[in-house]
C-alpha cells in the first residue's frame, strides 16, 4: 500500500490544486461583480441587470458554468488520486482514471478557450468608462479583467494536464512497492531446484 508521500509526488496534484484556485478566481469574479444593475434603462424606466461583457448574458451565464464544472471535477479527480494512493488499487482502476482525466482535461482545454477568447471578445466591445459611472466604482472592470486572465492561466493549466494525464495512461498512475513473497524453499525471488542425491560415479 502506498502513503501520502506518493500521493504529493504526483506533479498533477500541484497542477489541480492551481487550477481549482483559477476556477474559483474566474467564476467568482463574474458572480461578484459580472452583473450591473442599471435604473431608469428598461421598459417603462424599471430597473434591469446587465452582464458587464457588452451586456451579454451568455457570456456572464458561460463563464461561470465553465468554471464552476472545471472546480467541481478538479476536486473529484483530487479525490480519486488520493484514494488511488492510498489503497490498492488494481492498475485496470488506476489507467481508467487516467483515461477519464486526459479525456476531461482535453475537452476544458477547448471550453477554456472558447471562454477566454468569448470574454475577451465581449469585453473589447464594452466600454469600460461606462462601466464605471454605472457600477459607482472600478472593481467591476477589474473583476471582468481578472477573470479574462485567470480563463487563460485555466487554459495552459489544463494543457499541462492533458500531457500529464496521457503520459500516465501508458502506466499505472502511481509506482506502489510490491513485496516480493518467500517462497517454498524459504528464499526471495527465484525458483528453488530440489535437492537432488549426486550419483555413484560423482562420488568418485
Amino acid at each position: 500500500m502506498a502513503d501520502v508521500s506518493t500521493f504529493f509526488q504526483d506533479p498533477r496534484v500541484f497542477v489541480r490544486s492551481v487550477a481549482v484556485f483559477c476556477s474559483i478566481i474566474v467564476f467568482g469574479c463574474i458572480a461578484d461583480r459580472g452583473w450591473i444593475t442599471i435604473r431608469g434603462f428598461g421598459p417603462g424606466g424599471s430597473t434591469v441587470t446587465l452582464c458587464i461583457y457588452n451586456g451579454n448574458a451568455d457570456a456572464c451565464r458561460f463563464g461561470v458554468a465553465t468554471g464552476v464544472i472545471a472546480f467541481l471535477a478538479l476536486l473529484a479527480f483530487l479525490l480519486l488520486a488520493f484514494l488511488l494512493a492510498m489503497g490498492n488499487i488494481r492498475d485496470t482502476a488506476r489507467k481508467s482514471v487516467n483515461t477519464i482525466e486526459f479525456v476531461f482535461s482535453g475537452l476544458w482545454c477547448i471550453m477554456w478557450f472558447t471562454c477566454f477568447v468569448f470574454l475577451a471578445d465581449q469585453w473589447r466591445k464594452t466600454n469600460s468608462d461606462t462601466v464605471d459611472t454605472v457600477s459607482g466604482s472600478t472593481h467591476s472592470k477589474n473583476n471582468a479583467r481578472a477573470a479574462i486572465a485567470f480563463s487563460f492561466f485555466s487554459l495552459v493549466l489544463f494543457i499541462v494536464l492533458a500531457l500529464l494525464s496521457f503520459r500516465s495512461t501508458r502506466g499505472n498512475g502511481y509506482e506502489t512497492y510490491q513485496p516480493t513473497e518467500p517462497d517454498q524453499a524459504g528464499g526471495y525471488g527465484g525458483s528453488a531446484e530440489p535437492y537432488q542425491e549426486p550419483s555413484t560415479a560423482e562420488q568418485y
